[in-house]
């Protein structure tokens, strides 16, 4: 496409991007009626944009909510599983015995 094109697309398009295409029962004329397709696809840029930042910090909140849960969850998953199962430290030193005679160690399976 060269730049003659551009030129005439933004020429014949320039009213159409800032226009938003209104329905009567809903959005964005009445915020509570039935879906509106045109506000996400057919124009309705700004509209869109401003919807989103009206929005925003409740998504940023629920969000941060979700990741501060998972985190939560997944250290309380991982302190529940190392208290069932000690590390191998744990295990080897209670059974790890210093045999006198010969000065090896061997495991104590009693």
């Amino acid at each position: 496409m060269n730049l003659y094109h551009v030129q005439i697309f933004t020429i014949i398009l320039s009213p159409y991007l800032k226009r938003c295409q209104n329905w009567q029962y809903g959005p964005p004329t009445f915020q509570d009626g039935p879906h509106n397709d045109a506000l996400y696809y057919r124009g309705c840029y700004n509209l869109l944009v401003d919807y989103i930042n009206a929005y925003a910090e409740y998504i940023l909140g629920m969000g941060l909510t979700a990741v501060i849960l998972l985190i939560t969850v997944f250290l309380l998953l991982l302190r529940a599983e190392l208290r069932n199962s000690p590390t191998d430290l744990q295990i080897y030193d209670k059974n790890l015995l210093k045999n006198n005679q010969n000065n090896h160690y061997y495991f104590d399976n009693k």
